[in-house]
């Protein structure tokens, strides 16, 4: 009895503890790794030659234009930085981020 009582409270306190976020805290964190997805997506296909280094740039603007409704400059940045470890060869044509 005592075992499953345990056992009852583990699973409460876990669930408990993964309901904790708030839900505006966990669309900053998925509209973050939606951004991430798309700027990496985007040199990717730049560094494969699938889109031209012009559409790369114009598609990373946009990118960072739209992320910047939703996100912080904070969040932007660490999608930035993100992507630009996965693929350091982005940063010739990424965009300059005004402050």
């Amino acid at each position: 009895m005592r075992h499953s009582l345990i056992v009852f409270a583990a699973l409460f306190l876990s669930g408990f503890s993964a309901s904790a976020i708030p839900a505006m805290d966990q669309l900053d964190i998925q509209l973050e790794g939606e951004a991430e997805g798309w700027l990496n997506a985007t040199c990717t296909y730049y560094e494969l030659g699938w889109i031209s280094q012009t559409n790369a740039k114009v598609a990373l603007e946009r990118i960072l234009l739209q992320a910047g409704h939703f996100l912080d400059r904070e969040e932007v940045q660490r999608a930035q930085k993100a992507a630009l470890t996965r693929d350091p060869d982005c940063k010739y044509i990424w965009p300059v981020l005004s402050h």
